[in-house]
C-alpha cells in the first residue's frame, strides 16, 4: 500500500547522510508525485480498506465497475512507474530535506508491544527483540512499535492536515468541513473518531478538487 512515501523517505535518508542538496526540478517532482500519492491512498484507503466495513460489497457487482477499476488503476500507476526512475534521479542530484529536526523527542515505546524490555528509545538505537505474549489489552497486545513526540501522542495524516487546515482558516478545508459537521450534526471534538478519519480523507480529496478548479 504504501508507495512512493517509503521510496522517497528512503532517498532522502541517503541525501541527509551525504549532506547532498537537491535543485529545484527535483523538488518539484517530488511534489507532483506525492501528490499524486495522496490521490492514491484516499482510493486505497476508502474503497479498499475501510469501506468493506460499511457497506454492502455483493452490491458493487451491480455496478458499472470497469470505469471505477480504470481510475484506480490510473491513480496508482504514476507512483509506482515512476518511482524507480525517480529515486535514481535524485539520487544523482542530491537533496537535504531535513524528516525531523530533533529526533530526540520522537522515541518509540514498546510498553504494550510484544518486544523485550519497557525503555523507549530513539529509532536509530531501538532494539527489536521478539517476546511474543498472549494478546493482553492491559499490557502487550501489538507488534507495532509506538512514536511519541515529546512524550506524548500524535495525530498524523489526513486527518491532523485538515483539523491544521481548519485551525488556520484555510478557505478551501474550512467550508468541506463545515459542511460535513452541519450534514452529520457532529461537532469539531467529534472528528477525532472513525467516521471523523474517514470524513477527513474525502474532505482532503473534495479540498483538493477544488484547488484543481481554481488553477485552471
Amino acid at each position: 500500500m504504501c508507495t512512493y512515501l517509503h521510496g522517497e523517505t528512503s532517498v532522502r535518508c541517503v541525501e541527509n547522510a551525504l549532506g547532498i542538496t537537491i535543485p529545484s526540478n527535483a523538488r518539484l517532482i517530488r511534489n507532483l508525485l506525492m501528490g499524486a500519492q495522496f490521490l492514491h491512498d484516499h482510493i486505497v484507503h476508502f474503497y479498499h480498506l475501510s469501506a468493506q466495513d460499511w457497506v454492502d460489497i455483493t452490491s458493487a457487482l451491480k455496478t458499472d465497475l470497469p470505469p471505477r477499476l480504470r481510475w484506480q488503476r490510473a491513480s496508482c500507476r504514476m507512483p509506482r512507474q515512476s518511482i524507480a526512475n525517480s529515486a535514481r534521479f535524485l539520487m544523482r542530484c542530491g537533496g537535504s530535506s531535513k524528516l525531523f529536526t530533533c529526533p530526540s523527542v520522537i522515541p518509540e515505546h514498546v510498553r504494550h508491544s510484544w518486544y523485550e524490555g519497557e525503555t523507549a528509545l530513539q529509532p536509530s538505537s531501538g532494539v527489536t527483540a521478539p517476546q511474543s505474549t498472549t494478546l493482553d489489552t492491559a499490557g502487550r497486545y501489538s507488534w507495532l512499535k509506538t512514536p511519541r513526540y515529546q512524550g506524548e501522542p500524535a495525530e498524523v495524516g489526513p486527518l491532523a492536515r485538515i483539523m491544521v487546515a481548519y485551525g488556520l482558516n484555510h478557505p478551501e478545508v474550512k467550508a468541506t468541513l463545515d459542511g460535513f459537521l452541519q450534514a452529520t450534526g457532529l461537532t469539531l471534538p467529534e472528528m477525532y473518531s472513525t467516521i471523523g478519519r474517514i470524513a477527513a480523507h474525502g474532505a482532503l480529496l473534495r479540498s483538493l478538487h477544488c484547488l484543481r478548479r481554481a488553477c485552471h
